[in-house]
Parts: structure tokens; C-alpha cells; sequence
């Protein structure tokens, strides 16, 4: 990592840790501060909101354990967080939402390097590869001397639906310039049976107002995937939950008693400020479909000297079939 001075403007740096490490040293930061109390292994099953008020205001959880009251709730229950489901039970009026299909399947394999070998070339200083003609591949470091090779593809894809078994993945990850090199039997082996598959996944935005602007909801607030869901292939989630979670602050801070006025200003940022991010992936995501499409549908071309493209890879594979 260079280095960098405080007195350099436009300067930063960039710090590379595994998300373990960071989602430790984040739960460390906070229960060193005073008045936190933090409970493990508690699973909440719902919400608990105020008898009469509307819009509907949330006053705690329910868990097995009974009701948790609080003066303000924050949902951060991940990619398949339950709270647009627990806001409809309570009565609440339907939240703007909006959720597309990324059109992506990923296969991965994890391999490990064997004692002595040398790792293979990188594009950066933790990956390599990228997206190619139909398709994309990936490398990427882990800690231990491992490292993973992942293929992307568009579901259903008649031909590349074969990386789900070893002997094709393997064929296909031995003919990338990318990944060639690591998966070499001679330099590691791998430490997973087969490739793990991934699917499902979606690009989701959910916003506690309704199609008008108004709240549909006080006292909650959403952040992480519970708000902002993106194709993981772009690695915004950590960075983008850190932002929601500077939006939500501020807004507390400048509206400590007016929750109506907290949850207009949450979202006014929340369009300023995520929004575009999150537009910003859904126009690459619906571009690289209509190429992978366009790539499946087209005849045969010439072998591209710079990299396989979804033909070649093809080839390769019913060379192994």
C-alpha cells in the first residue's frame, strides 16, 4: 500500500482487508463505547409500532425473547431482510420499492497454492480478469495462500451451464490468460469438491415513502441491502452501507424529536446519494445483458487473440465433453 500524507488534497488510501476482519473491528469500535448492550443469537420475528398512530411508528422488535422497545429502529437484516413484509403486517402503507433481476449466474471454486509455488499474475493488486465476450471470470486473493476463480454467465445459458461441473470448470479455467497460470496442478489444487453455484440475484432499492414522498412509516430506518441491494460483482455494499449509515446519523443529529422531518431528510439523500449508485449498476447490468444476449444468439467469429470469447470457451468445453 503507498503511502500517503494528510497534507497531500485529493490524496487517499485504499485499505485491503477481509470483510471478517472489518466486521470484527467494527463490532469491537462499538462495544467499547458506553451504553451499548449487545445481544447474540437473538432472532427477530417482527416489528412493534404504536397503538394509533399513522403513518404507522415503530417502538421496537418482537423476539423470542419478548418485545425490545427503542426510540428508534434501524433494519439492516441483509439481502433477504423481512421488513417490507413485517411494515404490511403492521398495517403500513406500501413503501416505493423497486427490484430488477441482474441476470447473473456465478460459478466459483476456491484452490489454495501448494508449499513453494510462486502466485500468478495479477491485473491489480488482489485480482485478475474480467468481463469478456458472453461471459466473465474472475480471480480474486483470500487470505491462507487461497484464492478463488469465479465464471459469470447469463442464466440459462445452453453451452456455459456446463462450469457447473469440476471437469468443465476446470477446462475453462486453464484456457483464461487470467486464471490459467493459478489453476495449474503444479502450482495449487483445489479445496472445494465442485464449483458453488450463485444465483438469484437482484439489484433492489427500497425507500420508506410512498409513490407521493410522504413516510409511510416513523421511527425505522433501513441501511446495508435492507435499503440498497446491488449486483455483487461491483463490491458496493460495505462502502455504500458505511454512506447510509453517515445519512442516517445526520439526520438524527438534525432532527433529534421530529421523526417526520428525519424520515424526509433520510430519503432526500438517499436519492441524492445512493440512488445514482445504484442507477449506475442497473444500466451496467441491462448492457452487459443485451451483449451477453447478442453473444449467444451470434454465429461463430474469428478467435480473439487477447482472450477467449464465448465461442471459444465452448469449444473448450465439448473438446473436454
Amino acid at each position: 500500500m503507498p503511502e500517503t500524507s494528510a497534507d497531500e488534497p485529493g490524496r487517499s488510501t485504499v485499505l485491503l482487508v477481509r470483510r471478517t476482519f472489518l466486521e470484527d473491528a467494527l463490532r469491537r469500535a462499538v462495544l467499547r463505547r458506553s451504553g451499548v448492550t449487545y445481544t447474540s443469537g437473538t432472532e427477530v420475528s417482527g416489528l412493534c409500532f404504536a397503538t394509533t398512530a399513522r403513518p404507522r411508528r415503530v417502538i421496537g422488535v418482537r423476539t423470542p425473547r419478548g418485545r425490545l422497545l427503542a426510540d428508534l429502529v434501524i433494519a439492516t437484516g441483509g439481502r433477504r431482510d423481512r421488513t417490507f413484509g413485517w411494515l404490511r403486517e403492521g398495517g403500513a402503507a406500501a413503501p416505493w420499492r423497486f427490484e430488477e433481476s441482474s441476470r447473473l449466474t456465478m460459478y466459483s471454486r476456491f484452490y489454495q497454492l501448494r508449499p513453494g509455488a510462486v502466485p500468478g499474475p495479477l491485473d491489480d493488486p488482489i485480482s485478475a480478469g474480467g468481463i469478456h465476450d458472453g461471459f466473465a471470470a474472475k480471480l480474486l486473493l483470500a487470505g491462507g495462500k487461497v484464492f478463488s476463480v469465479s465464471f459469470g454467465i447469463l442464466p440459462g445459458d445452453p453451452e456455459l451451464q456446463a462450469l457447473r461441473e469440476p471437469a468443465f470448470f476446470a477446462a475453462a479455467a486453464g484456457r483464461l490468460p487470467a486464471t490459467a497460470a493459478w489453476v495449474d496442478p503444479h502450482r495449487s489444487r483445489p479445496i472445494t469438491p465442485r464449483p458453488l453455484a450463485i444465483g438469484g440475484l437482484r439489484n433492489r432499492l427500497l425507500r420508506l415513502v410512498a409513490q407521493d414522498g410522504t413516510p409511510v412509516v416513523h421511527g425505522l430506518h433501513l441501511a446495508g441491502d435492507s435499503l440498497c441491494l446491488t449486483n455483487p460483482v461491483f463490491a458496493l455494499g460495505v462502502s455504500v452501507a458505511f454512506e447510509q449509515a453517515v445519512i442516517i446519523a445526520e439526520a438524527v443529529r438534525r432532527h433529534p424529536a421530529d421523526l417526520a422531518a428525519q424520515m424526509l431528510d433520510v430519503d432526500k439523500a438517499v436519492t441524492e446519494r445512493i440512488a445514482p449508485q445504484f442507477d449506475a449498476v442497473l444500466a451496467q447490468d441491462r448492457t452487459r445483458i443485451e451483449r451477453w444476449r447478442a453473444a449467444i444468439a451470434s454465429p461463430a467469429v474469428a478467435d480473439d487473440p487477447s482472450g477467449p470469447t464465448r465461442h471459444q470457451l465452448v469449444r473448450e468445453l465439448r473438446r473436454v465433453a
